[in-house]
């Protein structure tokens, strides 16, 4: 890519970077471009569900602590109200049961609060996101089927 000629400091200013090569930005080359990246070896004990869902929890239970402590440091009567994570998982709304997925074989839990927080909450944001993915996937294969070509793009 070429920068624009007017801005004499900038490339220079690039050219002069580790790795670059002396002269005008643009001209060095980034690196070679391989046709297969090598595979990884199969390694049985490299992901476990149950580590990664208990990972998530435990960092859902300290986002709760800090929350709650800002609660305390800030005076509010109902701490947990500081924040909609501080009481996920956590906060009954009812009477709490756990369920197995037919579908899944996944279990999980009725009568709590829950946060819908992607941005804030680690076990929300799992769900959503494996559900975000499960919808762009039909969609892709939608796309396909019907003979179009699926492209994602982002508009900002």
């Amino acid at each position: 890519m070429k920068l624009p000629s007017g801005n004499s400091a900038l490339q220079k200013q690039l050219s002069d970077l580790p790795g670059e090569a002396s002269g005008v930005a643009g001209n060095a080359a980034l690196g070679t471009v391989a046709k297969s990246s090598p595979t990884c070896e199969k390694n049985p004990g490299a992901f476990d569900r149950r580590l990664v869902r208990a990972e998530r929890y435990a960092l859902t239970s300290e986002a709760r602590r800090l929350l709650l402590n800002e609660g305390r440091r800030q005076g509010l009567q109902w701490q947990h109200k500081i924040h909609r994570t501080a009481g996920c998982m956590y906060i009954p709304h009812g009477k709490i049961h756990v369920h197995q997925s037919c579908e899944h074989g996944h279990a999980f839990y009725s009568g709590v609060q829950v946060c819908g927080s992607i941005w804030g909450c680690p076990i929300c944001a799992a769900k959503i996101s494996e559900r975000r993915r499960q919808e762009v996937e039909q969609s892709v294969d939608w796309a396909y089927e019907s003979g179009l070509q699926p492209m994602m793009i982002t508009l900002t």
